[in-house]
């Protein structure tokens, strides 16, 4: 998906510029230069949208729970809790001013705290629209404050993609714990902290799909499946999930964006050719005019199966 990423360094790097030789034009009495080139103009970067985007500070939390344990730390199986406030810029990038990790009672990492040395700080942070809803999403963080601190602060890394965070103290008194921490952040609902993550279209889109057809093996069961569309974001504009007799056969987590066809805020077509080997879903066709959906995949064996069916928007 999509990235924002913002750095931050006490480290302070020189960078020397060196002048490379100019190029030149000789005649038999003058030496001639060449005319300088024109600057490239800069990009025209349109101006964003604050109305659609969330600029007040926002807390967000992860959840997990200590399973290595090491000096003078919480014991295994407690607790945890990282917590960071950020903020939507002008720029469309976020910023934060707190990421604080508890467990127990014990706060084992404060970035407020003061550093006597070194410390390397990467952030990055990314947002997801949570499907099946409008104007609800959760984020993924992936984080390092590194360095010979003397200070009191410890240092920490962390992918929660990875459910993995790292808090360490080298300095007494010394400890190190890892935490299998949540991957996403409780759903959020509100305005986007990005512009490109406001809902293309106000309203979940819900049908009925009744099986006419079909060849092969299908993986699912039953004549009736359920086709729920949501809001996705500026380069996915939806959301798919097709499930069927409780088995979901589109759409598993991870999956199921796709570029829709929008007419008056509704999502009323897609074509999806590309099968699970490819991009992780099935082949799929929807049009909400014609009231007709076909579905498709070629398994990992080799065979294959296709279905055929009328929808019902409800």
């Amino acid at each position: 998906m999509r990235a924002w990423l913002v750095f931050f360094s006490l480290v302070a790097a020189c960078h020397k510029e060196h002048a490379g030789e100019r190029d030149r034009k000789h005649t038999d009495d003058d030496e001639v230069e060449e005319a300088p080139k024109p600057p490239k103009p800069k990009p025209v970067v349109p101006k964003r949208d604050d109305t659609i985007v969330e600029t007040a500070k926002v807390s967000l939390s992860w959840s997990g729970k200590i399973t290595e344990s090491k000096g003078k730390a919480p014991s295994v199986s407690t607790p945890c809790t990282l917590q960071v406030r950020v903020r939507s810029t002008s720029n469309d990038a976020v910023k934060h001013d707190q990421m604080i990790v508890t467990c127990g009672d014990k706060t084992l990492y404060d970035e407020a705290e003061s550093v006597n040395g070194q410390s390397h700080t990467d952030w990055t942070m990314m947002e997801h629209v949570v499907p099946g809803d409008v104007s609800v999403f959760a984020y993924t963080l992936k984080a390092s404050d590194l360095g010979a601190h003397a200070g009191d602060r410890s240092q920490l890394t962390v992918s929660t993609k990875d459910h993995e965070l790292i808090v360490f103290r080298e300095n007494a008194p010394t400890f190190r714990v890892k935490i299998d921490i949540a991957q996403q952040t409780e759903p959020r609902r509100g305005k986007p902290l990005f512009e490109e993550d406001a809902p293309p279209f106000p309203n979940v889109s819900r049908s009925t799909m009744t099986l006419t057809t079909s060849n092969g093996k299908l993986p699912f069961t039953g004549k009736s499946c359920d086709l729920v569309i949501s809001p996705g974001w500026t380069k996915f504009n939806c959301h798919v999930q097709i499930t069927c007799a409780g088995k979901v056969v589109f759409g598993v987590p991870g999956s199921g964006h796709e570029k829709c066809t929008i007419v008056a805020g509704t999502p009323i077509a897609l074509t999806d050719t590309e099968p699970t080997s490819k991009d992780d879903d099935p082949t799929l066709t929807f049009d909400a005019n014609a009231a007709t959906a076909t579905l498709g995949d070629t398994n990992a064996d080799g065979t294959t199966y296709s279905a055929t069916f009328t929808t019902t928007t409800r």
